[in-house]
């Protein structure tokens, strides 16, 4: 059984070219194993897998915000069955304050390409902060050794 969710590509013609299923969401923060909030998590994955996405990673203290970027942020991809999907992102969409169309959310779920440690690509839900005013004076995590910034919770 496929995904629900599809990614569809377009050409400069605007004529498909691909289309893939999305049954992952890729975490960089307090989702992660081990972080604050992983257990509210509704489903099981199928798998989790290290990863990273291109991007930006500020820290906010409680929790990071990824934004677009020429960086990498490293994470996780959280691989789900595709029945799982759908309360899966409801769910997260509770947890990151993201309301479809709400110019006020918080956060906004993307479709991103991301690599994992395995060097696989895949596709999956992504959740970018969307508050940028909000960034003013936050601190930019700087990328490590590897070139990949990730997120560590303070304490």
């Amino acid at each position: 059984m496929a995904c629900g969710w599809q990614a569809t590509f377009r050409n400069v013609l605007g004529e498909v070219w691909m289309s893939e299923p999305v049954c992952a969401v890729f975490v960089y923060g307090t989702l992660m194993r081990g972080g604050s909030r992983e257990g509210l998590w509704p489903r099981r994955p199928q798998r989790i897998e290290r990863g990273k996405a291109q991007g930006v990673l500020y820290d906010l203290g409680p929790y990071p915000a990824m934004v677009e970027g020429d960086g990498q942020v490293g994470g996780e991809l959280w691989e789900f069955a595709p029945a799982d999907m759908a309360e899966t992102l409801d769910r997260l969409d509770q947890i990151e304050g993201y309301v479809p169309g709400d110019p006020n959310s918080l956060y906004v779920r993307r479709i991103i390409r991301c690599q994992t440690e395995s060097r696989a690509t895949a596709l999956a839900f992504c959740y970018f902060f969307a508050k940028l005013e909000a960034l003013t004076g936050a601190h930019l995590v700087p990328p490590g050794p590897d070139g990949v910034a990730r997120w560590k919770p303070l304490g």
